[in-house]
């Protein structure tokens, strides 16, 4: 899930109507790396190949910027293209 800054506290309801399931929380930061291949903090934008939620708010914006999995360097991106790049399952307003 791609987050805006402006949508915390994160409503997990909303992300359980949109994936229709029971419960949804937090990926446990013990099992990313061994998920994804990178610790927290440093999870790329895109590349994952994961389906993927994105926060419409992200939407209003010409770029955001983001983690390429390399703590040294960052991603600046329109998040259209971030849309049309990941697999992205919805856009939801949180």
């Amino acid at each position: 899930m791609l987050l805006s800054g402006a949508s915390f506290p994160v409503d997990f309801g909303v992300i359980k109507k949109e994936l229709n399931c029971k419960e949804a929380k937090l990926f446990p930061r013990k099992d990313l790396f061994n998920t994804t291949g990178f610790e927290a903090g440093h999870v790329p934008l895109v590349g994952l190949n994961l389906p993927c939620l994105i926060d419409k708010k992200l939407m209003e914006y010409p770029y955001v910027y983001g983690g390429i999995g390399n703590p040294d360097y960052t991603l600046k991106i329109n998040p259209k293209d971030l849309q049309r790049i990941n697999n992205t399952i919805a856009v939801i307003d949180l």
